[in-house]
């Protein structure tokens, strides 16, 4: 656990220091011209990721601020939208389906940001919960629990996900990514389910707007 927290500070520190020394290079450079840096973005994206050794799809945004250029810092939120089964069983032995969802704070060190193509080291910390619904969150028929809420149990957990992103500038507003992460989940406690089982790898790739 230490050495991840050195890894996060390090990142943050060179981050910090790489938009400071951007704040005076050259125009950005992008396929149809160049562009200055002004501030603030808006972003949208997916991972392809695992829960519990089943494969899954996160879809979410991202809300971020430009900071010379070397770092970018705001916010982000991802949610599951593909069924994902549990090995639990209600009282009536019914299946239980997962239900994730998790956001928090991004900080981004970006190197060669005026680069055509450069990378990112996005760093996303924050909180999420899981719960076992009686009904697949893509289906949504709860017709067979109309007495009953929809989830059976819930848990609140913590994450922390480094990952590595390759950038490319399209033209002055709008860049899209790709890219690996690993989630390091903390503090799960569901029947079944652990810190193990819902942390794992991700490949993303999303689309960003704004203000470079």
């Amino acid at each position: 656990m230490r050495k991840v927290k050195f890894f996060f500070a390090f990142l943050l520190a060179a981050g910090m220091l790489n938009a400071s020394a951007q704040n005076s290079q050259e125009p950005i450079q992008t396929l149809l011209g160049d562009s200055p840096s002004l501030g603030g973005f808006i972003g949208f994206g997916g991972k392809m990721t695992t829960f519990n050794k089943q494969g899954g799809l996160m879809l979410g945004g991202e809300l971020n601020m430009v900071l010379g250029r070397g770092m970018n810092l705001g916010f982000h939120g991802y949610g599951l939208v593909t069924e994902t089964t549990s090995p639990n069983f209600d009282e009536f032995g019914k299946s239980l389906y997962y239900n994730v969802g998790y956001g928090g704070l991004t900080l981004e060190p970006v190197f060669f940001s005026e680069k055509a193509v450069h990378f990112t080291v996005p760093i996303l910390l924050g909180g999420g919960g899981v719960g076992e619904s009686r009904y697949p969150l893509v289906d949504g028929d709860n017709s067979d629990y109309e007495d009953f809420p929809g989830f059976y149990r819930t848990d609140f957990f913590f994450y922390a996900e480094p990952g590595l992103n390759v950038e490319l500038n399209l033209v002055n507003y709008v860049r899209i990514y790709a890219g690996a992460s690993y989630r390091f989940v903390y503090d799960v406690d569901l029947p079944n389910l652990n810190d193990a089982n819902m942390s794992g790898l991700g490949v993303n790739m999303g689309l960003r707007v704004g203000l470079f």
